[in-house]
């Protein structure tokens, strides 16, 4: 049986970043799960950085879902310097979602 922390080194433990943004990595994989920021209509805001160890190589984009109805989505790009930034189509929307990608 493995000890509680060999499974979280396995399983990876969800590291807050923000206040809303969390993130994580499990092997080769990051994830970065964002549960309710709000931003304003097509102004692209910072939502945290990424801690070495867990920056993508490359820009990643990512679809966000958003709360304002059912064509309220926005567009999330984490950055190889680690920035998590996103824009949202419409006033008091809120970015939603979990995204993962590979590093290396």
């Amino acid at each position: 049986m493995k000890s509680p922390a060999e499974y979280e080194e396995k399983q990876g433990t969800w590291k807050t970043l923000e206040a809303n943004v969390s993130y994580r990595k499990v092997g080769n994989i990051v994830f970065i799960n964002i549960s309710g920021v709000t931003a304003s209509s097509g102004t692209a805001v910072t939502l945290g950085t990424l801690p070495e160890g867990y920056r993508p190589v490359a820009i990643m984009r990512f679809v966000s879902w958003g709360t304002t109805g059912a064509n309220s989505h926005g567009v999330v790009f984490v950055r190889p310097n680690g920035e998590i930034a996103g824009i949202l189509p419409s006033d008091g929307n809120t970015f939603l979602g979990t995204f993962s990608f590979p590093l290396g």
